[in-house]
């Protein structure tokens, strides 16, 4: 613990904290108790530190899609395997790209193998592997030593695995490829997340509400803990402001939700914790004069 409080007092924030991103390693209770115990020595605390401990929405993501991945997990040893020993063999290699071609696909695109711990490798391997689907069947029938492919069942189903995890596939990349990504980006995406799965829970095909029914429930549980802290950030940008949020919890709990009530008493909270600390404890006319007045402004900037 010692070691994080240097860092703060050396970054000059130990004072400026509001909520932190850690990783798994980090985020235990006991860590997190010490640590606001740890702030609030230097600082007054920030709505009781209810922020203090935020979850890093592309991880959050990597574990539902991990999730998800493991209802196909035989599929995707399957298709591993064969797309290792066609890269091994040369043999094997040379008779694939034939097949391409009796089967008019681009040979160009090639065979993509993926890294077992980096879920966006497996996707587009799958992707890749789906493309070539007419190919494999044809190796399959022409080399009788070529077997384990998988079956029409196989296919279907990461087919329809592919289309489900393509926008997740999207945000993860929006979220690793913003170098200087800033807090207001999040609730977006995470709004988007929600309502896929949500959409997904009532699908009508057995196989993707069966995928969608765990990675829901595991979702769930940190969109409640982060929404609110998030949905204030996008409040904060102008490009979105409370009008963003209103529309966006009224498709995800309908009118009139508790959720919107506790974001916005939140924001005035917060609001009203820092107009506290500008102006101190003065009770001047002056004072409650630029209050009002600040307090005005802000409403009609970001409520309205």
């Amino acid at each position: 613990m010692m070691w994080f409080n240097t860092l703060l007092w050396e970054w000059g924030i130990d004072k400026k904290l509001c909520s932190l991103t850690l990783d798994k390693a980090l985020s235990d209770k006991s860590f997190v108790n010490n640590l606001k115990s740890l702030l609030n020595i230097r600082k007054p605390l920030v709505c009781n530190w209810d922020f203090l401990l935020i979850h890093c929405c592309a991880y959050i993501l990597d574990l539902i899609v991990q999730d998800g991945l493991k209802d196909i997990n035989e599929v995707v040893h399957k298709i591993r395997e064969r797309v290792i020993c066609v890269k091994v063999s040369t043999e094997l290699r040379q008779k694939f790209l034939d097949c391409t071609k009796q089967v008019s696909l681009d040979c160009k695109k090639g065979l993509r193998q993926d890294i077992l711990t980096i879920w966006k490798s497996t996707y587009l391997m799958l992707e890749n592997a789906l493309y070539y689907r007419r190919a494999w069947c044809l190796l399959e029938l022409s080399d009788s030593n070529f077997k384990l492919c998988p079956s029409a069942s196989d296919w279907d189903k990461v087919e329809k695995s592919i289309k489900f995890f393509e926008i997740f596939y999207e945000i993860a990349c929006i979220f690793s490829g913003t170098k200087c990504p800033t807090s207001n980006m999040y609730f977006p995406k995470m709004l988007v997340t929600l309502i896929i799965l949500k959409q997904n829970l009532e699908s009508e095909d057995a196989f993707l509400k069966k995928m969608t029914n765990q990675m829901f429930t595991k979702f769930y549980k940190y969109w409640v803990d982060s929404c609110t802290i998030l949905a204030i950030a996008v409040i904060l940008d102008p490009r979105y402001k409370m009008k963003f949020v209103e529309f966006a919890f009224e498709k995800v709990y309908g009118d009139g939700s508790v959720q919107l009530e506790l974001v916005r008493n939140t924001l005035y909270s917060l609001f009203s914790e820092y107009m506290t600390n500008s102006t101190g404890t003065s009770t001047s006319k002056s004072q409650k004069h630029l209050w009002k007045w600040r307090h005005k402004y802000f409403h009609a900037w970001y409520i309205i």
